[in-house]
Parts: structure tokens; sequence; C-alpha cells
């Protein structure tokens, strides 16, 4: 289990959820209110409503799921595996491929995925966005 209260931020760190369905069975938004109470990003119930509102179908504009995933998926990918182990370690490397430089100009994209979404209504962006 998560333990923010360890760390001190328990009452600052904002969760972002996408859709995905498992994220909202009744166990799991309870906790996640009782973790989070009104520092959630989501598709809330009728409730347990989230503080900020996660459109269906909307499109994703953090960092990790634009650019961060795809990086470390194209270093992993071309080598069969035989264990999980061997796979996380591969995991584990790719990260420590990636520079701050890299993060830093995937940050900026970010911010302007987030304009060209706020100028086309939170439509789907991404083949708009090369």
């Amino acid at each position: 289990m998560l333990q923010l209260q360890e760390n001190g931020i328990e009452d600052t760190v904002v969760l972002q959820q996408d859709g995905a369905p498992a994220y909202f069975a009744i166990h799991v938004c309870d906790y996640v209110n009782d973790t989070f109470p009104r520092r959630w990003i989501g598709r809330g119930s009728a409730s347990s409503p989230a503080p900020f509102a996660w459109p269906p179908r909307s499109p994703d504009l953090t960092t990790p799921d634009n650019a961060l995933w795809g990086f470390i998926k194209e270093q992993v990918r071309n080598t069969r595996y035989h264990t999980t182990q061997e796979l996380r370690a591969a995991v584990e490397y790719a990260f420590t491929l990636v520079t701050p430089e890299y993060l830093r100009k995937t940050s900026a994209r970010k911010w302007h995925r987030i304009q060209m979404c706020y100028d086309m209504d939170g439509v789907h962006t991404d083949v708009f966005d090369s």
C-alpha cells in the first residue's frame, strides 16, 4: 500500500487517474478518497465525485503518457526476455538512459499539448500534434 504519511507529502500530492474501469471499483474509490481527499483527478461516482473531472476519451496530456513510456518501450522491445526479472532489469536500465534534457523537452512539449487541447475544446489532439 502507498505510504505517503512517512514522506510528509500526504497533503500536497494530487493523484491523476485515467478512465480505466479498474480504478473505479468501490474499494479503490474508497481508498483514493481516504488517501487523497479532494485531491484526485478522475472519473468519479455518484457517491464520491472527483474534485476534477477526467472527461471520457480525453487526450492524455501528461509527459509519461506521451513520451516517457514510449521511450522506455522502445529501449526494451527488441529483446526476448525469459523471466520477469530480466524484463524488470531491462526497464530499470532504460530509465537510467532518461536524461534531464529529455525530461525538460518533454515537459515543454506537454504545455504545447495542453494549449492545443484548450484551443480545440478538448478533442483528441494526437493527429494534430507533430
